[in-house]
């Protein structure tokens, strides 16, 4: 009963919030006979998760409208994606180039061009013979390394040896201060302090686990981090060229324009498929994290709420920090607060190890 009631609840809201956040105090006051029994802050979440719909039936619908209708495997992907960066991935071969990006110069420059390397890249019977007229040379190598990035058997595959193969590193990022006003000569504490387990980090991208891509990220956002990707670029580019020879893109064995070919292959990883596979995989990395902390949150505060009361003693309830000091609330059997007080470590001096501090007597007991 109580699934059909927040289901008939969410049938009746989403008409309510199509124009948007802006819409949610309207009717969260007005219309609460209409989201019963769905709180304000499930409102809330079901408004952000309908913007977030909305932009990306957006996007899958702009990547359709770019595809052959031939292709009814790669269709049947983007119908069935609800991951936005798999959609820019499959979206980024038929997106126009930016005004004043290097593709849109060379084809201002040099339209000539274009329709070499089409012949270049879609017949390698005659690349032998086409190679010579592929001037200049740098356009041509980075026309080729845009097509292929854009070729999508090669990009899964590449895809999927950076997820087994990259390595996380994080370095340390030096933000310690002087501050100039007067009598200020005293440096700012770093607060790179409390990530100093991963001033010198590195593990693999495919079992890092939870708590450390979130800390990483952490620590990136706070500018106390530095984060890099360890990838053996030789190995991906020779994954690249098998690729492409296995499509029949590339000839085997043929030396006459072999030097492009690897240009083009280097350029294409340097330049775009490096970035591409790393900023995919770990925003990924991200957002499975986060949800899987969620859960654990909940299962925890699940279990503890379900926890028989303790027996009739009074508690003492601590909240642990080194800046702020330590949060000290004493309790009386019944819960009621007797007496609250700050705990601090004398001249500001952590200790490495467990100190024993004195807490405030009860002050009401006497």
């Amino acid at each position: 009963n109580d699934a059909k009631l927040v289901s008939a609840a969410l049938q009746r809201s989403l008409p309510l919030l199509q124009e948007g956040p802006t819409s949610v105090p309207f009717v969260c006051r007005y219309r609460v006979d209409l989201i019963q029994p769905l709180s304000t802050p499930q409102i809330h979440e079901l408004c952000d998760r309908l913007v977030a719909f909305k932009s990306l039936d957006t996007l899958r619908n702009r990547v359709l409208e770019k595809l052959p209708p031939e292709m009814e495997e790669l269709r049947r992907r983007v119908e069935t994606s609800y991951q936005r960066t798999e959609l820019e991935d499959i979206f980024a071969p038929y997106k126009p180039p930016s005004k004043g990006s290097l593709e849109d110069r060379i084809r201002n420059e040099h339209p000539e061009l274009l329709n070499v390397v089409d012949m270049f890249w879609n017949d390698s019977t005659c690349q032998r013979r086409l190679v010579k007229k592929l001037h200049p040379r740098e356009a041509a190598v980075v026309l080729l390394a845009n097509r292929i990035a854009a070729h999508r058997a090669t990009t899964d595959a590449v895809l999927e040896n950076v997820r087994r193969h990259c390595r996380v590193q994080t370095k340390q990022v030096s933000t310690t201060k002087v501050d100039n006003k007067p009598n200020g000569n005293r440096p700012k504490r770093d607060a790179s302090n409390k990530y100093t387990i991963y001033h010198d980090f590195s593990g693999s991208l495919e079992h890092i686990r939870d708590h450390q891509v979130l800390a990483i990220r952490r620590g990136v956002a706070q500018k106390s981090l530095r984060l890099s990707y360890d990838i053996d670029g030789d190995r991906v580019e020779s994954l690249v060229r098998r690729c492409l020879v296995d499509s029949g893109v590339l000839a085997n064995g043929n030396s006459h324009h072999e030097s492009i070919w690897k240009e083009a292959i280097h350029d294409a990883w340097s330049r775009l498929l490096r970035r591409r596979c790393t900023a995919r995989l770990w925003t990924e990395k991200s957002q499975m994290a986060e949800q899987r902390s969620i859960q654990v949150f909940c299962d925890n505060l699940y279990k503890a709420l379900l926890q028989p009361p303790i027996q009739p003693r009074p508690v003492l309830a601590l909240d642990p920090g080194f800046q702020a000091g330590i949060k000290c609330a004493l309790l009386d059997q019944h819960g009621q607060l007797l007496s609250f007080d700050k705990a601090e470590y004398q001249d500001k001096v952590f200790p490495s190890s467990l100190t024993t501090v004195s807490f405030l007597p009860n002050r009401e007991a006497g």
